[in-house]
């Protein structure tokens, strides 16, 4: 059984969801089989085939940076939510795991993307950020794998930040001033690329 640092407890599963019938959801809610853990936690949109969750509901007023935020702030300050594994609708675990500390090296500020232009600006004003403050090397730990969240730290980290930044890497701000360390992996995405 995974436990936190010999915490007698798994931790709570986040999920962020977004608008939708959200297909991806169903298949990673049935692969935490695999993973030990506690409550499992809908914040943002609740898709009506989804029981035994807990929900916070958020508005998704805005574009997907915007209403991820404020899904991951909502879940950093709930009550009953401290430390937690931080999952996408589309994170499966296909074996019994537990959850690794996976980043993919230091950052590649200038490395460009005509399909993501607003995730890779993102990126860069993420690691020119931490670079100010002092972060060498700034690690990117945009790995497409769940991570463990502390949420005091997460709201921390936030609050350094601020909002000046529409695309802020939230992992890899929190990983970085957390000083999470972790191993160096190529990320596990698989996608149509047209370069």
């Amino acid at each position: 059984m995974m436990t936190d640092g010999g915490a007698s407890a798994p931790l709570d599963v986040v999920y962020l969801v977004r608008q939708g019938d959200n297909p991806e959801l169903r298949y990673s809610l049935r692969s935490l089989r695999n993973v030990a853990h506690g409550r499992v936690w809908i914040v943002g949109h609740k898709p009506e085939w989804v029981t035994g969750c807990r929900h916070i509901p958020i508005r998704q007023t805005s574009d997907k940076w915007a209403n991820t935020r404020a899904g991951l702030l909502a879940a950093c300050t709930h009550p009953d939510i401290g430390r937690f594994q931080l999952w996408n609708d589309d994170f499966y675990a296909l074996q019994p795991t537990e959850i690794p500390v996976w980043h993919q090296g230091p950052i590649e500020p200038d490395r460009r993307n005509r399909n993501a232009p607003t995730h890779l600006d993102g990126g860069a004003a993420t690691f020119r950020l931490l670079q100010r403050w002092g972060v060498d090397p700034v690690l990117d730990y945009g790995v497409h794998v769940p991570m463990v969240i502390d949420g005091q730290r997460m709201v921390e980290a936030f609050e350094r930040a601020g909002d000046r930044i529409p695309a802020l890497h939230r992992r890899t701000l929190y990983g970085n001033l957390s000083q999470i360390g972790g191993e160096q992996v190529e990320d596990v995405t698989v996608g149509n690329r047209r370069d």
